[in-house]
């Protein structure tokens, strides 16, 4: 088998190992102000980890934000591209989840972990979870305040890659390599 034959072989290989895994994913992104659309004038910024498992139907997250100009509101899981508005296709958080008003001083933090009841457990039988998982780039996190009711900071999902697919890729590139070698003595004998 030549190294050509080979090396695709081996990616296809280690691509579907990852597909296959993709149960419960993780996602880790920075949220500015620049990413809104159209963008604002916010100081704000702010990281977000979020874990959606597919086949439990739990999405789990982390939010931190600093320097919000406004009153927190809500936050949603969009479905668009980067530079595009979209609908909204996950409530994460809102105001309405607290008892009282909501009135977070300038930075916050907001861990939380939600099984899916109710409209957001159909949302995901439906697929919503497996969609994020196949294609994150399509997704994005925005955070509505008072100050911006559109959204003050937003950002693009971008998943996290899972030590298996490191392995899956160390381990194509080792045989890869091994067809390399091999060709290589035998053209030296």
């Amino acid at each position: 088998m030549s190294i050509f034959r080979a090396a695709p072989l081996a990616l296809a290989l280690s691509l579907a190992v990852g597909a296959a895994s993709a149960a419960t994913q993780m996602y880790s992104f920075n949220l500015n102000a620049l990413q809104e659309v159209p963008t604002n004038a916010s100081p704000a910024a702010g990281s977000m980890q979020i874990t959606i498992n597919d086949t439990t139907n739990v999405i789990s997250y982390q939010f931190t934000g600093f320097n919000l100009a406004g009153t927190f509101a809500a936050a949603h899981i969009h479905r668009a591209l980067a530079g595009v508005n979209g609908p909204v296709v996950y409530n994460l958080v809102s105001a309405a989840d607290y008892s009282g008003p909501v009135t977070f001083p300038p930075n916050i933090s907001v861990p939380n972990s939600w099984a899916l009841l109710g409209q957001n457990e159909t949302n995901m039988v439906a697929g919503l979870g497996l969609s994020i998982n196949a294609t994150p780039w399509n997704f994005y996190v925005n955070v509505h305040t008072s100050a911006f009711g559109g959204g003050e900071i937003r950002g693009q999902l971008a998943p996290i890659p899972e030590p298996s697919t490191y392995a899956m890729f160390a381990a194509g590139l080792g045989v890869v390599g091994l067809m390399w070698r091999r060709r290589a003595v035998g053209r030296a004998q």
